[in-house]
């Protein structure tokens, strides 16, 4: 009988030959990228850890130190300080920016 930790659907089973007969190994499956809130791009700078992996490492290791970071991607970013500022400088309604960037453009209009 399997181990009891092994008896998941979550690892994937892999079959290793070994000098005469073929074992059954369980190999865990890899995470998928933590992607952009607003364009749904890949982020870069956080790492493709589970959980567990992830609390074991320092806190400027799990994410970039920018605003936003882990959270929405470079070019993203930008596009919401932009129009921060020209929501802040009249030349641009809150009503007209993006749906997905408005929580994110309010949050940097309160900071102001």
């Amino acid at each position: 009988m399997v181990q009891r930790f092994l008896r998941t659907r979550s690892k994937k089973k892999v079959q290793k030959r070994a000098s005469k007969e073929t074992r059954l190994k369980f190999k865990a499956k890899k995470v998928s990228p933590a992607h952009c809130a607003a364009c749904s791009g890949i982020l870069a700078g956080v790492p493709r850890k589970d959980k567990a992996e992830l609390k074991k490492l320092a806190k400027t290791k799990r994410r970039p130190q920018v605003p936003f970071g882990g959270h929405l991607c470079a070019s993203c970013r930008k596009t919401v300080f932009e129009e921060a500022a020209m929501v802040s400088s009249g030349t641009k309604e809150i009503e007209s920016v993006r749906y997905k960037l408005l929580p994110y453009v309010e949050t940097v209009l309160k900071k102001l």
